[in-house]
């Protein structure tokens, strides 16, 4: 807990710097108490999770013209990643558990992205294999294996439309 709570006060200090970017909204911090007060909700932390998620996104949309600066985008990826990870491990065997694994992967994908804008394409298999599958940051098997499917039955050179999370 005192590393999530240390990773918020480093984060709030590279947010006082990053003035392109707003601050989160007031539902983060109600979700925050939220995992303060029961540590063991994983709800909470898949909630926290996604909520840190949509607030990394606000990069691509405010900062990144011309704001070379990615610490604060790391930061908040790294909150909602280790948020997931702790409702992964708290909803094991539940649509929420996988949920969670899913929006993990889903996080470091963007973590990865951001290495590629600043660092080159070069760099982001050592990004992503850094702390890779060994750490269980993968999706869970079925979705691997539906994901597999559903590429493999697009025609060549069609498009697979999705919607939602």
């Amino acid at each position: 807990m005192e590393t999530f709570l240390s990773s918020a006060l480093g984060l709030a200090a590279l947010l006082q710097t990053a003035a392109a970017v707003p601050p989160p909204d007031d539902s983060l911090t109600r979700l925050r108490a939220r995992v303060v007060q029961d540590s063991t909700d994983g709800r909470a932390w898949l909630e926290l999770g996604r909520a840190f998620a949509r607030w990394s996104a606000s990069y691509h949309r405010h900062a990144h013209g011309g704001h070379g600066d990615t610490a604060w985008a790391r930061a908040v990826l790294d909150s909602a990643e280790e948020s997931f990870a702790r409702a992964a491990r708290l909803l094991p065997g539940t649509r929420a558990g996988d949920s969670a694994a899913v929006h993990r992967v889903s996080a470091r994908a963007e973590r990865a992205l951001l290495v590629w804008e600043t660092r080159g394409v070069e760099a982001v298999p050592d990004a992503w294999g850094a702390e890779g599958a060994a750490d269980g940051a993968r999706l869970p098997p079925v979705l691997e294996e539906l994901g597999e499917n559903l590429l493999r039955g697009c025609p060549r050179g069609g498009v697979l439309v999705t919607a939602g999370e």
